[in-house]
């Protein structure tokens, strides 16, 4: 194909996909780089009217891609304009591109200007997911340059105490989540000061102790980070239909139609959803499917919500699965916390690096009480059985706690989590022992129910 060739197949839109033109783009990557660029300033400068005439113009999407698998500082700029328009024009010329790539695209065309992206982020009139692709892009930027890595910490501390600190859009949200994918440990303080606001939506990473375990956790690190590949990033984009480069699949046999049964036996129509990667998890944990139950390969597509597997469905699933569906097996109530020991590869941390070893073995067992863990509906739970260990755990750290408060004097719960809090606040745990002690006080033994005066006491005590 020839340079015109290739922009009169991407100016449009279309729902084929435009497979010859986006894999013949590279040969021409002199020719087209002005054009693409042009494209870039024509939807800024004429967007009000595109929209108002309905343009089915195109361009400035391919655009995006192909700029950035050339890696073409030039569109930097023209990128972060584009992205400062507002809501509407956001969605109209980019729709799902500002949440899935655009981000990408930024680091792959990232100049040195990384005043540019600090403009974008902090521009409140700006789409918020626009924001939020700044704050993923300024991420990945840092994470191949040590001079934007060696300014960033201080920056994001002092944007979420002066900035964030009243913002209730999603951007608090992902600038923890940015924070923990880049494992930007000495920020660990200030994304519990936004927790502690109510500003980080739970539904994305969990409650605090989850955040604090993912940012140890070195496997959910994105590493696709770049635009390499435009033809294998956009072709199972659902704004296209079958490609036509690829054969169909054989149409299945047909199936035999039934009789017609009569009026009063209408079959009962029964609609079944298809979980989607950031649907809530079917199995109640609260999280993404696809933070939950999606990475561990349990499929829940055309099943009713919470429908139990089968037993020869539960059989067939790999070893390491299906111990998640045997209620014989003991959980393994550390699963997910952090690493002590040493780390898997050179250049990751681990906790012990960041909490002494007597914070450790407080926040141990209130871990093994509160944590939350994804353990799927049809799992049979005792939940009394459940509620009498969380008991033992918690009075196994209230004696370390009370000791500890007596040896160094800790007067007040803040002044005992200054120094010795990881995962919980010891007002939150301490307070969830005191209500399991009275709903149990009939069900466990002598010794434990007397525990319940000092429980009581050190609360009214250090509150």
């Amino acid at each position: 194909m020839t340079t015109p060739e290739i922009i009169g197949a991407l100016t449009n839109y279309s729902n084929i996909f435009p497979r010859e033109a986006l894999s013949e783009a590279p040969q021409h990557k002199e020719e087209l780089i002005p054009l693409l660029l042009g494209a870039l300033d024509y939807v800024c400068d004429n967007a009000d009217n595109l929209i108002k005439e309905k343009s089915p113009y195109d361009l400035h999407f391919y655009a995006s891609f192909l700029l950035a698998q050339f890696r073409e500082k030039q569109a930097f700029p023209k990128l972060i304009r584009l992205l400062r328009n507002n809501e509407e024009i956001l969605d109209y010329f980019l729709g799902d591109t500002v949440t899935s790539g655009i981000n990408r695209c930024l680091n792959s065309v990232y100049d040195g200007n990384i005043g540019l992206m600090r403009e974008l982020i902090e521009d409140t009139n700006a789409y918020e997911y626009a924001r939020n692709a700044a704050v993923q892009a300024y991420g990945y930027i840092a994470r191949n340059d040590p001079a934007v890595h060696a300014g960033m910490i201080e920056y994001f501390r002092c944007f979420i105490h002066e900035r964030l600190k009243d913002d209730t859009s999603y951007i608090p949200t992902s600038v923890s989540a940015m924070i923990m994918e880049e494992h930007l440990f000495e920020l660990i303080p200030d994304v519990k000061f936004l927790y502690d606001l109510g500003l980080v939506d739970h539904f994305s990473h969990g409650p605090y102790d989850s955040f604090l375990d993912y940012i140890f956790d070195y496997t959910k690190r994105p590493d696709n980070i770049f635009i390499d590949d435009v033809v294998g990033e956009l072709q199972h984009w659902a704004k296209y239909d079958d490609d036509p480069t690829i054969p169909p699949k054989p149409a299945p046999p047909a199936k035999k139609i039934p009789a017609a049964r009569p009026p009063e036996e209408k079959p009962q129509v029964i609609t079944k959803k298809k979980i989607g990667r950031n649907d809530p998890c079917p199995c109640g944990s609260g999280k993404k499917y696809k933070k939950c139950c999606l990475p561990l390969g349990i499929k829940f597509d055309n099943k009713e919500e919470n429908e139990v597997p089968s037993l020869g469905t539960i059989k067939s699933y790999p070893k390491e699965l299906r111990k998640l569906y045997d209620s014989s097996q003991p959980y393994d109530l550390m699963q997910d916390y952090p690493r002590q020991g040493t780390p898997l590869a050179e250049g990751q941390r681990i906790i012990t690096e960041f909490y002494s070893q007597k914070a450790i073995e407080i926040d141990i067992p209130v871990y093994k009480a509160l944590h939350h863990r994804s353990i799927p509906l049809w799992v049979r739970r005792d939940r009394g059985r459940e509620d009498i260990g969380r008991i033992d755990f918690l009075l196994k750290a209230f004696t370390m706690f009370t000791q500890i408060c007596a040896e160094e004097q800790l007067e007040t719960f803040a002044a005992f989590d200054r120094k010795y809090m990881v995962h919980y606040e010891s007002a939150s745990w301490v307070a969830v022992l005191c209500d399991l002690l009275e709903e149990y006080e009939d069900d466990i033994s002598v010794e434990k129910s007397a525990a319940l005066e000092s429980v009581k006491a050190a609360i009214e005590r250090m509150r």
